[in-house]
Order: C-alpha cells, then structure tokens, then sequence
C-alpha cells in the first residue's frame, strides 16, 4: 500500500504485475508523471483512472482504490464508486485495448473512444451473472422400462 498523502493499491499491484511506470503510462495513455505521483500517493487516484488502469494490472478499480470488500475489510477513505460504473469503466478501457492491439492508430483510436464510451454509458446494466440450476441444461433422464 502507498503511504503518501493519498494511499492506494497502485504500486502494489504494478509489482505484483511486474509492470514499470513507463509501460503502464503508455498503457493508459497519461504522462509517466501521474503515475508516478499515484503510485507515491503524492496525488489522489481517482475512481475513473483506477478503471482505466485496473484491467491491465489484473485488478479491480476497488482494489486500486482500497475500497472495502466484500469480506468486510477496513473501509477507504476513498469515494466509493459503483460496480456498474467500474465495470461499464473497464469495458470501454478493453475495447480501446483492443483496438490498439489491432493497429489503429491514435487518430482513428481519437475517433472512436468518444463513441465506445458514450454507448457503454448508455447500456443498461446486466443483470446478475449467476447462473442458477435451473438455468444450466439439464442431463437426461433414463427411462424405466
């Protein structure tokens, strides 16, 4: 954990990931600066670039954040965020990913984003992933002669 003014999970999880400043800036496209300053919790991380960063370290926003989870852990001093923000957050952040892993330069990427985040904000949330029993095929049963 970063103990500077502003403590975040930052600089653990880039070492967990063995991912530099430099890399991971360019990842998220910011100066190597301002992660720099995060990491060292000389500047406060906020929620909507912990979503940016957080899928290329593995991690959740919370994580980054040091949001309490669900198991209870010691609260943050750190706005909390939504899941659905974090996750509608992530899911704009990996298309940019993968079109960058595609080739597309950043005019065209300058294009797109816009609109990428402008439709993930507008989708509805999904709702919840589990699955039950009874929505999973169910095998056949033997007849009895």
């Amino acid at each position: 954990m970063t103990k500077g003014k502003f403590p975040n999970g930052l600089r653990r999880a880039m070492d967990a990931k063995g991912v530099g400043l430099t890399e991971l800036a360019k990842l998220v496209d910011t100066a190597k600066q301002n992660i720099e300053r995060w990491a060292n919790g000389e500047r406060a991380l906020k929620p909507d670039m912990a979503a940016r960063i957080a899928p290329f370290l593995g991690v959740t926003a919370g994580q980054l954040l040091l949001l309490p989870n669900e198991d209870g852990a010691a609260p943050s001093t750190q706005p909390r965020i939504s899941k659905d923000e974090v996750m509608k957050e992530a899911a704009a952040q990996n298309l940019r990913a993968a079109l960058i892993a595609y080739g597309v330069d950043k005019g065209q990427l300058a294009t797109l984003m816009p609109v990428i985040e402008t439709f993930v904000t507008k989708a509805k949330p999904a709702q919840s992933e589990q699955t039950g029993s009874r929505d999973l095929p169910q095998p056949a049963t033997p007849r009895r002669a």
